[in-house]
């Protein structure tokens, strides 16, 4: 069985959106799966997009009207600085997201 390296984010939306490069995340990210995203809002009724940008600027990941929680299993190789972007807010929030990488082999 693999070890799950967890990576967490707490992103206050402003102007309905919030972005973070995974820059100090780098290292580990180097050669792992995505294997786990969990992402919600503090406050119900929330809608928004989520998206994970490669470094080539490619949506490899995209989510849009979301209900206040996403939760999604994948199987996504990561190299390279990647961004994690909450978009289209219906309004401003706090959200609590949570992502789970598995070495490949």
């Amino acid at each position: 069985m693999q070890k799950i390296i967890k990576y967490t984010w707490a992103p206050t939306t402003s102007g309905g959106s919030s972005s973070q490069n995974l820059t100090s995340f780098h290292q580990i990210v180097e050669g792992l799966l995505l294997r786990h995203i969990f992402i919600k809002s503090r406050t119900s009724g929330i809608i928004f997009d989520f998206a994970i940008i490669s470094p080539d600027s490619n949506a490899i990941f995209h989510r849009e009207e979301i209900t206040r929680e996403l939760i999604e299993i994948s199987e996504i190789p990561l190299d390279g600085i990647y961004t994690l972007t909450i978009s289209n807010c219906s309004q401003d929030d706090t959200f609590d997201c949570e992502f789970g990488f598995e070495e490949r082999g």
